[in-house]
């Protein structure tokens, strides 16, 4: 998705419902997916919107089990994590989407050269943590890195976001894109074998990849880059 297809599909859906949020702000886009503020019975929500296009090209069976695995989390809360509040698809739009806490901070990444180094040790244990919920919940995230994670004014706090390519452990048959085995993640934050998808599909398989992941978001840290 270009940032043209963005604005013009937050355009469209300024003022109306989707399954109850009333979308009323753009906040970004990602290359599958618009993101925009909402609300619904005072909750406040960043709603994600998911390309049709793109839904239709990869496969819509496809992403309607990625949303599924977010909203299987909901109800199951950790400080560390984004909270997913609702998702599917409006019966009234036909968009698909995921409906989370509205989180305005910086990403880490916007905010990695002024980062107090004090602060290092703290923020890896709460990303650490979030990884470890997940994990105790059958999951793993895949894509850990500073772009992913939400850091508070004040430095102390990290919350760990983007589940869009969240995955159950030791379910081998199930496939990323259609009948493909594709990269999901990021080069620059993965070992080798999640580039290759040469990955074991065991709980601590997928633990060497989340360690090397935070290891990776460690020395960016540590490097302030």
């Amino acid at each position: 998705m270009d940032e043209a297809r963005a604005k013009r599909i937050a355009r469209e859906l300024e003022g109306c419902q989707v399954s109850g949020w009333t979308a009323y702000d753009y906040i970004n886009y990602g290359k599958s997916a618009v993101l925009l503020r909402a609300m619904r019975d005072s909750k406040e929500a960043a709603l994600k919107i998911f390309d049709p296009d793109l839904v239709e090209r990869f496969g819509r069976e496809t992403q309607l089990s990625r949303i599924k695995r977010e909203t299987d989390l909901i109800g199951k809360t950790h400080e560390n994590l984004i909270e997913i509040l609702d998702g599917g698809e409006c019966t009234n739009t036909g968009y698909l989407f995921i409906a989370m806490t509205y989180l305005p901070q910086n990403n880490l990444s916007q905010v990695i050269n002024i980062f107090p180094r004090s602060q290092i040790i703290q923020i890896i244990s709460q990303i650490a943590s979030a990884a470890k919920f997940l994990e105790d919940n059958g999951m793993v995230h895949r894509d850990i890195k500073p772009e992913n994670i939400c850091i508070s004014t004040d430095f102390t706090s990290a919350k760990l976001l983007d589940l869009g390519v969240l995955r159950p452990v030791g379910f081998s048959d199930i496939t990323d894109e259609g009948e493909q085995k594709a990269f999901v993640a990021t080069l620059r934050y993965s070992p080798p074998e999640l580039l290759y998808r040469d990955e074991q599909d065991t709980r601590e398989g997928w633990r060497a990849v989340t360690f090397d992941q935070i290891g990776a978001v460690l020395h960016d840290l540590i490097m302030q880059y």
